[in-house]
């Protein structure tokens, strides 16, 4: 209810009070005072009853998704938003602003409940426990009410739900306005019109330079500011790139987390088959077996056949990109038999 319409309301009734000749059809149930018209005793009862059926927030709200207006745009981008909250929230993902910080750490968030869930590890608080048992946990339950109709998946989201279906199905209700392609997301097809109509909206503080990614902007500002986030936990040196860190610390480390799959890795089957006394690698000139390989490579180089060098057994690979070269030999060479890694 709004303050004009009571002052408006109390005029009236002042003045069907004060008229002898109304006939007073309509009576309030808590004070007996009578009525000329339905809409005064309407306008009377809610003042006896405090009634505001009027709610300015949830009106709003209401009208606001039947226009689709959008008020609340990012100054970053032309990206327009329904309500406040969700422009904070688009804002602090432009900025990268983390206003929550770990108390223990100096760790930053992005929202409240990623820093709960944090401070729940560092602490070791489960604060959620099962009503059957004594056990702890530090999410609530796991529970999964949402199931998909065609397999037997379950969701603890309905939006997670929706996402499945729609794999399921292969919907794809996004389209391009320029062109004939669908697309399943709305980010996806947000990309795609990006990419048609060649928008910028990124735009460095520094120089002129556009982009079209947020990614890449930060990456370019880092480059301009000379920041470097990364540091090895070993030595004093900064990266400017996650990667570059990664790199640094397998030399540290000696690691090579890639592996060939074709070619024998360590000296474990080795080491079996001196034990078994097996001897899988057979001459096909002579007839006669070998527990290596380099053993047959050996005897056939006897024989004047040429063969496979010995450089990529027991291989192993600090970068990616090596493994890859490698495996290109195998399939340059299929003739020479291999045995998988272990």
């Amino acid at each position: 209810r709004f303050g004009e319409t009571e002052h408006i309301s109390k005029r009236l009734l002042s003045s069907e009070e004060t008229d002898p000749e109304t006939p007073n059809q309509h009576h309030c149930s808590h004070c007996g005072k009578s009525f000329r018209w339905l809409g005064s005793l309407k306008m009377h009862e809610r003042i006896q009853t405090g009634e505001k059926p009027y709610h300015c927030s949830h009106l709003k709200m209401h009208e606001r998704i039947q226009t689709g207006e959008k008020p609340y745009h990012c100054s970053q981008c032309i990206k327009g938003f329904r309500w406040l909250g969700s422009l904070k929230m688009h804002e602090r993902i432009q900025t990268g602003e983390k206003p929550y910080h770990c108390s223990q750490c100096i760790k930053g968030f992005r929202w409240l409940g990623s820093l709960k869930m944090h401070e729940r590890i560092q602490t070791g608080e489960k604060p959620y426990h099962c009503s059957q048992c004594i056990k702890g946990f530090r999410i609530q339950t796991g529970e999964k009410p949402y199931h998909c109709s065609q397999c037997i998946k379950g969701f603890r989201w309905l939006g997670s739900l929706k996402m499945h279906e729609r794999i399921q199905t292969g919907e794809k209700p996004y389209h391009c306005s320029q062109c004939i392609k669908v697309f399943r997301w709305l980010g996806s097809l947000k990309m795609h019109e990006r990419i048609q109509t060649g928008e910028k909206p990124y735009h460095c503080s520094q120089c002129i330079k556009g982009f079209r990614w947020l990614g890449s902007l930060k990456m370019h500002e880092r480059i301009q500011t000379g920041e470097k986030p990364y540091h090895c936990s070993q030595c004093i040196k900064g990266f400017r790139w996650l990667g570059s860190l990664k790199m640094h610390e397998r030399i540290q480390t000696g690691e090579k987390p890639y592996h060939c799959s074709q070619c024998i890795k360590g000296s474990l089957k080795m080491h079996e088959r001196i034990q078994t006394g097996e001897k899988p690698y057979h001459c096909s000139h002579c007839g006669k077996n070998f527990t290596p390989l380099g053993a047959l490579v050996g005897r056939e180089n006897t024989h004047g056949r040429e063969a496979l060098s010995l450089f990529s057994l027991w291989k192993q690979f600090r970068w990616l990109v090596s493994l890859k070269t490698h495996e290109r030999i195998h399939t340059a060479f299929p003739m020479f038999p291999v045995y998988k890694g272990f």
